[in-house]
């Protein structure tokens, strides 16, 4: 039982204990407590836990006790938005729960951010170096693989390439209406059907950046500070970095 262990751990070592619990004791069972948001995710992208694993308490009364959410997960709280036609409700959780999950992803992809001395990010700050960072990263891997004649892995490199451009359109076309629906316009007057596009955008465009297999989230491995590999912690992802005759 850890009771909001990182009360006594830095930010920056958050992220390393996820996979130390993860890949050190994949037998033992954990119960973890935290407040903490931030960590609560990082330990989902670690596959630590995945989202049933996950109990939130919030709305605590004293007479009945606090309210509890089993299943916290950011696409099926939009889709009950979304049955009710709710569609500024699923904006809203759609744009901040986009900003949380891209903080996280630009955390293990190692992506450069702009600086903010406020320490406030907006999604377009987080989700577009972290897209930019995810192409150049396939490139890099599709060289790689090519310095070392593997082209199974090139090819398997390439389709990923496909699926990753198509995402990336439908993602820049839909993700307009986002903003439109948080606030209130007079002119927009979007229904359900209207707005589902734009929640499988982006549904799809979270989904580069998670193992299939596993559930976790992909992470930049380095050596020496240099980039090494891209890979899950199952190791189904696992793109090599470093070229043929180079070092890491």
């Amino acid at each position: 039982l850890l009771d909001d262990v990182i009360m006594s751990v830095d930010t920056d070592h958050r992220r390393q204990l996820c996979h130390l619990l993860a890949n050190s004791f994949p037998d033992r069972q954990f119960i973890i407590t935290t407040h903490d948001k931030t960590w609560a995710n990082q330990l989902k992208g670690e596959s630590v836990v995945d989202s049933r694993g996950i109990v939130e308490f919030y709305n605590w009364n004293i007479d009945l006790g606090p309210q509890v959410n089993y299943a916290v997960d950011m696409w099926k709280r939009i889709d009950a938005d979304l049955e009710k036609n709710d569609v500024p409700g699923a904006a809203a959780r759609l744009r901040r729960g986009s900003e949380e999950f891209f903080g996280v992803v630009c955390d293990a992809l190692q992506v450069p951010v702009t600086y903010k001395l406020s320490g406030l990010w907006e999604l377009g700050d987080l989700l577009i170096p972290a897209m930019e960072q995810y192409r150049e990263l396939i490139k890099r891997a599709q060289k790689t693989a090519k310095s070392w004649d593997k082209n199974e892995d090139v090819l398997k490199l390439q389709n990923i390439d496909s699926t990753r451009s198509g995402i990336y359109k439908r993602t820049f076309a839909e993700q307009w209406a986002v903003n439109p629906n948080v606030h209130y316009n007079c002119w927009a007057n979007f229904c359900e059907k209207d707005f589902r596009p734009v929640v499988e955008a982006f549904q799809d465009l979270c989904g580069l950046f998670m193992c299939s297999k596993c559930g976790g989230m992909l992470r930049l491995a380095t050596v020496d500070r240099k980039p090494a590999s891209i890979r899950c912690n199952c190791g189904e992802m696992n793109w090599n970095l470093v070229e043929k005759g180079k070092t890491a």
